[in-house]
C-alpha cells in the first residue's frame, strides 16, 4: 500500500496475515507497506531485492521490507519467522536496509510534520525469530516511532539472528529490547557494540538492549559518559580496553567495569 506523501490512505490493511511468502530479486523494495494495522508477516522471505534503489526519482531508498506508516494509529507489526537476505544495498545509498520500521510525522519529518497532516503512531513492534544476514548498509532500521501519547512504542526482538551485515541495528529515537537476539559470530558484547549504531554512538538516540543492566563502551562509540547517561541506576558499564580522554560525571549508582586489569585507562577527572 502506496499512498505517497501528500495523499492520505484512501483504504487501510486491518489485521492482514502475510504468510509463507518467498520474494526474490524485486530490484527497489521486497515489500513495502504504508497504511497497515495489526499487519504479521510470517515465515516471509526476501532475497536480493532493494539493491537498485528507485531510479525515477532523486533518492534511493531501496530495502528488502519498508514499513513507512503514515496517517493513521496502528496498533502493531509482528514479524514471525522473517528471513530478509542480500537485500537493501539500494546502489550503495546509506538509507538502504534490509528492513526498516517508521512511523511518519515525527518533529523534524517534513513534510509529514507539517501541523494539517495526520501523524502515525505505532503501539508495538514484535520480531520473533527469522534472520537478517548479507546487508552492506544496514540489517534492521528502527527510526523515530511515535506512539502518539508523546512516547515510544515498545520494540522488542526475540530470536532473530544477525549476520554479515554493515551494522546489525541502526536506531533513531526509539529503544530497542533485543535480548533475545542473536549476534552471529560476535565473540561478546564488546563486538556486538561495534555492530549497532545507537546512544553509545549517538546522544539523543535510542538504546538497543542485548543484555539487561549491561551497556557497553568500544573504542568506536567513543564515550563512557554516553554509557553512563543512559543507564538506569544499578547498571553496569562495561568499557574496552583503551584510553578515553573525558571528563565523567556520574550522578546515581552504577558499577564502570573495565575490560581487563590495567587495560581501560581515563586520562580525565570524575566528579559525582
Amino acid at each position: 500500500t502506496n499512498p505517497g506523501a501528500d495523499n492520505p490512505p484512501t483504504s487501510l490493511l486491518t489485521n492482514a496475515l502475510f504468510e509463507r511468502v518467498q520474494i526474490s530479486g524485486a530490484s527497489f523494495q521486497g515489500m513495502h507497506f504504508e497504511a497497515a494495522d495489526n499487519l504479521v508477516l510470517t515465515d516471509v522471505t526476501v532475497t536480493d531485492s532493494g539493491n537498485v534503489g528507485y531510479e525515477d526519482q532523486d533518492y534511493n531508498y531501496g530495502h528488502g521490507i519498508d514499513i513507512n506508516l503514515k496517517f493513521a494509529d496502528y496498533s502493531s507489526i509482528t514479524f514471525n519467522n522473517v528471513v530478509v537476505e542480500n537485500s537493501g544495498y539500494s546502489n550503495g545509498d546509506p538509507t538502504g536496509a534490509g528492513v526498516v520500521i517508521k512511523t511518519r510525522g515525527v518533529p523534524d519529518d517534513a513534510p509529514y510534520d507539517e501541523a494539517e497532516r495526520p501523524k502515525a503512531s505505532l503501539q508495538a513492534v514484535n520480531i520473533n525469530g527469522g534472520r537478517i544476514a548479507g546487508s552492506q548498509g544496514q540489517g534492521l532500521r528502527i527510526e523515530d516511532l511515535s506512539n502518539g501519547e508523546g512516547g515510544q512504542p515498545t520494540v522488542r526482538i526475540d530470536g532473530m539472528r544477525f549476520a554479515d551485515n554493515g551494522m546489525d541495528i541502526v536506531v533513531g529515537k526509539t529503544n530497542v529490547d533485543a535480548t533475545g537476539a542473536t549476534f552471529e559470530g560476535a565473540a561478546d558484547g564488546f563486538a556486538i557494540e561495534d555492530r549497532v549504531y545507537h546512544a553509545l554512538d549517538q546522544a539523543g538516540l535510542g538504546l538497543v538492549t542485548w543484555e539487561a543492566g549491561h551497556i557497553y563502551v568500544t573504542q568506536d562509540s567513543g564515550s563512557i559518559q554516553r554509557g553512563i547517561n543512559v543507564t538506569d541506576t544499578g547498571d553496569v558499564v562495561n568499557v574496552q580496553a583503551g584510553t578515553y580522554n573525558e571528563n565523567l560525571t556520574i550522578s546515581k549508582a552504577l558499577t564502570l567495569n573495565g575490560e581487563g586489569a590495567g587495560t581501560a585507562t581515563l586520562a580525565s577527572t570524575t566528579t559525582g
